[in-house]
């Protein structure tokens, strides 16, 4: 049997302790978000997850990231996005011009339809 080491041991002498990180006291990380304020022009994405102050070329800011979680979510539940229309366009009028509705099935509780109705409210600074 052949045996390739890609690391050699260290000797015993060669080895640094281990130190015990049971005593080691480590600071939390620190969650940093854009801030609100901060706008970007940027258009990449799918039409279907795109908000409509993308759409609509307003700029926009870290907002749309609620709008994608909303739709990701609406997705997950009902199996198609919530402005899906025949094309590109169709579903950019869509996001932009309909209101949001829920599929009769499958049943979901209020909570999870109040989440999602606020995740994709069309105004950026009203949404969740």
């Amino acid at each position: 049997m052949l045996s390739l080491r890609l690391f050699p041991s260290k000797s015993k002498k060669d080895r640094k302790p281990k130190n015990d990180i049971g005593n080691k006291v480590t600071p939390l990380p620190e969650l940093m978000a854009e801030p609100t304020s901060a706008r970007s022009m940027s258009f990449v994405g799918t039409h279907e997850y795109l908000a409509p102050e993308i759409i609509k070329g307003e700029g926009h800011g870290s907002a749309v990231d609620w709008w994608t979680f909303g739709i990701f979510l609406y997705e997950l539940l009902f199996g198609n996005t919530p402005f899906k229309g025949s094309g590109n366009r169709a579903t950019s009028f869509n996001v932009v011009e309909q209101p949001l509705r829920f599929p009769e099935s499958p049943v979901v509780s209020f909570a999870v339809r109040d989440l999602i109705r606020n995740l994709l409210i069309k105004e950026s600074q009203n949404r969740l």
